[in-house]
């Protein structure tokens, strides 16, 4: 009977796995999207078949094959997987890592404020500070869901499990660029790094943009109109002394709902219709 059971289901699934397939075609013949990627059919990565399968795989088993999921949507969106912060002048990596304590004396006042904003006691800061700079893979989360929401929208990050507040989701990734060669606000931050010219070494200049290479979190959304996000910006030293933009939740987050971060005022969301 339990052999009888999986044959139904796994019969269920494959025509589940068309059908939403077709849906997604239809949407995507008359529409053209930032980021849109049809589902693939069949037995790969992000398939309802399987989704069926991962009922029967352990915690750390379905945590792995998440993850391996997450870097096959990257593969296919034509974005290069990355959990580092890169910079074409090694220089400016270097000088960055010289100046760490004179960097995070300057953001000190700033970081008050999002304490307070956020109700965040210096002893909890502390503690998520620490566990931070323990970290061989700058705290990135890998039991996190990297689902395909809808054609507005794109994709969107989801827990996977119940999630405390000061959770450390990871590191924002990308590339290390400085203002002048900003394209697109969409997937940048204000970064902490220092770029030196002819007045000197500067700060306040930077960003970290994920637009062409980044984790997980370049693909985490800025809240509806109505909401509030759920997730922080925070800045933290890594184990090799390099600060970092570290993702923290602000709340609780329960199993299936969608983190969402404030991009601030420069970010702009958008989407092209042919």
């Amino acid at each position: 009977m339990r052999i009888l059971y999986k044959i139904l289901y796994f019969c269920l699934a494959i025509n589940l796995e068309y059908a939403y397939a077709g849906e997604y075609r239809r949407a995507a013949s008359s529409c053209r999207f930032k980021n849109m990627v049809q589902p693939e059919v069949g037995l790969n990565g992000n398939s309802i078949i399987a989704r069926v399968f991962d009922r029967f795989l352990t915690d750390a088993e379905r945590t792995g094959a998440e993850y391996k999921r997450t870097q096959k949507t990257f593969e296919r969106l034509g974005v290069t997987y990355s959990n580092e912060v890169t910079c074409q002048d090694d220089s400016t990596l270097a000088l960055t890592r010289q100046y760490h304590e004179q960097i995070m004396s300057t953001i000190e006042p700033n970081q008050k404020t999002v304490f307070a904003a956020i109700g965040l006691t210096k002893d909890r800061f502390g503690v998520m500070t620490d566990n931070f700079s323990k970290s061989q893979d700058l705290g990135l989360r890998k039991d996190l869901e990297l689902k395909y929401i809808n054609p507005n929208k794109g994709h969107g990050v989801f827990a996977v499990k119940f999630m405390q507040p000061d959770t450390i989701i990871g590191i924002y990734a990308g590339e290390a660029i400085h203002d002048s060669r900003v394209e697109d606000h969409t997937y940048t931050f204000n970064s902490l790094h220092l770029f030196e010219d002819k007045r000197g070494i500067v700060i306040n200049e930077s960003h970290v943009d994920a637009l062409k290479a980044g984790n997980i979190t370049r693909f985490i959304n800025a809240p509806g109109c109505t909401d509030t996000a759920n997730c922080y910006v925070l800045s933290m030293l890594d184990k090799d002394k390099n600060p970092q933009l570290v993702f923290v939740t602000t709340r609780p987050i329960q199993a299936g709902q969608e983190l969402t971060i404030d991009y601030g005022p420069k970010y702009v969301w958008k989407h092209t219709r042919e």
